[in-house]
């Protein structure tokens, strides 16, 4: 099966570690087996997935560059608060570059609407 079709099983049955684990093998496979990284997007894949409560992170976008996903978690919203912010943190004192964040909540993602 697909790493998209083992995420959405994944995210259906409320696995997130094994969402993570697929980010992680879907950037190793953007690195090396299409080599549309960069050394910038995987520091912090790597920065980033070294931080408590990060469950996976990846290169997304067109590629070569573009922007790197983490997914934060914690069993409570004021932990995953935490988490987020020691990642914000641990990037902050080890990227080589200037990182931007941006804050992304989950959605139900496109759809049609009746007009």
């Amino acid at each position: 099966m697909l790493r998209v079709d083992l995420s959405v099983l994944a995210l259906r049955a409320g696995d997130f570690g094994r969402v993570g684990e697929l980010m992680a093998a879907s950037h190793a496979s953007l690195r090396d087996d299409y080599e549309v990284s960069c050394p910038e997007a995987d520091q912090l894949v790597r920065l980033s997935s070294a931080c408590p409560g990060v469950l996976g992170a990846r290169l997304t976008g067109g590629g070569f560059g573009g922007c790197v996903v983490a997914m934060v978690t914690g069993c409570t919203r004021l932990e995953a608060e935490q988490n987020l912010q020691g990642l914000v943190r641990h990037v902050q004192e080890h990227y080589s570059g200037q990182a931007k964040f941006y804050r992304a909540v989950p959605s139900g993602g496109a759809h049609s609407l009746s007009l």
